[in-house]
């Protein structure tokens, strides 16, 4: 349950907010009866976000959000984007977001992790969704539905008013997110300690050389950020790879590896490939034909 303060705080920010059934991320619906359009007679529908009669956006009083055990946001009515961070090994990434309402929960062994980021976008945002090769989502945006966002054990990592992105900021938010899918997949899939884990970093420094524009020094720095999550003390080591490797890309004595060994290392079939390194690929010019006329 959320107090009476926090309920005037959420609603000064623009926030419009739904309570959960009991338990679960499901709403509370409302009980409604709509006039039918053929035969003028009235049926009972159950809908959370909009009023069928009105085409409005359905609210709920004060009390009955002050006595819900868990509250949501109806996203469509308030222009909101969630990323929503699914995997305990991507939450040390959401640092990679801009600093907005972050909402987290608490482990039974007391850590503190991310569980989304929340921002005020404007227009239409489209949901897209990133998965591991057994189809569980890593990271997604949501947007146009609902996010259990307060009450039973979700916990408020940072406190403020979410930030409203411009067109240009939402683009680089998403290919920040980008960035967090790859680094939390690399994370799961990286060798323990005492294995290959130099096979896998040439492979991964090779990969990141060929299929992205990144400079040296934002190579290393992604680098850097794996390793610290792995616990993997050998950073120097992994970071001095990129200015030597860079140079000896194109020396067939020198075989830089690339995706096709990751994928290998990853125990990937090669079919499937590596979606985590096809996420941070730069995105394709569009190209425009124009018919020549002679």
């Amino acid at each position: 349950m959320i107090s009476e303060s926090e309920l005037k705080q959420y609603k000064e920010w623009g926030l419009h907010l739904v309570p959960l059934k009991d338990d679960t991320k499901k709403p509370k619906y409302k009980t409604i009866r709509v006039k039918q359009k053929g035969n003028g007679k009235f049926k009972t529908e159950f809908p959370w976000k909009k009023d069928p009669n009105t085409g409005e956006y359905i609210t709920w009083s004060d009390e009955e959000l002050l006595e819900a055990k868990r509250l949501g946001i109806n996203q469509e009515a308030c222009d909101l984007l969630d990323v929503d961070c699914d995997n305990i090994e991507g939450s040390p990434f959401m640092s990679e977001l801009p600093e907005t309402l972050t909402i987290g929960r608490k482990e039974p062994d007391g850590k503190k992790v991310v569980r989304k980021k929340l921002y005020y976008v404007n227009g239409f945002i489209k949901p897209k969704s990133f998965k591991d090769h057994e189809g569980k989502v890593v990271i997604e945006i949501l947007s146009k539905t609902q996010s259990w966002c307060f009450g039973d054990g979700r916990i408020i990592l940072n406190n403020v008013k979410p930030k409203r992105l411009s067109d240009d900021q939402y683009k680089s938010l998403k290919e920040s997110v980008r960035k967090v899918y790859a680094l939390t997949m690399l994370t799961k899939l990286y060798p323990k300690k005492d294995t290959n884990r130099d096979e896998f970093n040439m492979a991964l420094t090779g990969t990141l050389l060929r299929e992205t524009k990144w400079d040296d020094k934002k190579i290393e720095s992604f680098i850097k950020k794996l390793c610290k999550a792995v616990k993997d003390g050998a950073v120097n080591k992994r970071q001095e790879k990129v200015e030597r490797f860079r140079k000896n890309l194109d020396d067939p004595d020198k075989k830089v590896w690339g995706v096709k060994k990751l994928t290998e290392l990853c125990g990937v079939d090669k079919k499937i490939g590596l979606d985590f390194i096809d996420a941070i690929k730069p995105e394709q010019e569009k190209t425009t034909r124009k018919e020549i006329i002679t």
